[in-house]
């Protein structure tokens, strides 16, 4: 399954992502909670960013005492970061 992050949502400006929302294989996008996509990656999953121009980065699981999702380093665009926030 493929899945794609376009949107990011965090607890305050510049704050931890706590949701996104997601495209699995081509079907409309969802919502959830950021639990959801950890359980997809230690599943073994590939997720990537879906930047709106330009391919996506590689989203991986850093773990810790809240674990966290990084995406792989590339241009701004293609970061987390630099995802849409909603």
């Amino acid at each position: 399954m493929a899945t794609r992050i376009h949107r990011v949502h965090r607890d305050q400006p510049g704050g931890a992502i706590t949701r996104v929302e997601i495209s699995e294989d081509g079907r409309p996008l969802r919502d959830v909670a950021k639990s959801v996509v950890l359980a997809l990656l230690r599943a073994g999953e590939a997720v990537t960013t879906a930047p709106r121009s330009g391919t996506g980065a590689r989203v991986h699981v850093v773990e810790g005492l809240k674990p966290s999702l990084k995406s792989d380093r590339g241009t701004e665009a293609q970061d987390l970061g630099g995802l849409p926030t909603y």
